[in-house]
């Protein structure tokens, strides 16, 4: 996914939280952002074991469903 980012990321919020709603356990989520900082701090919220990899200009943010 690729949430977009003019709205303060409560865009990204809603697809985080869709995203944990719809994967079953252990289901994992791929987004991409150029503000990786917010993720960082927020993304526990949804995914377990999430990680960001620079890819060029862009980071990619891994994780697997929290339970």
């Amino acid at each position: 996914a690729n949430p977009p980012y003019y709205s303060g990321f409560q865009l990204a919020e809603v697809f985080l939280d869709i995203a944990h709603r719809a994967l079953a356990p252990g289901g994992r989520c791929l987004l991409v952002t150029k503000f990786p900082e917010w993720y960082v701090e927020n993304a526990g919220q949804w995914l377990a074991d999430a990680n960001l990899t620079q890819a060029g200009e862009y980071w990619l943010l891994r994780g697997v469903r929290a339970e």
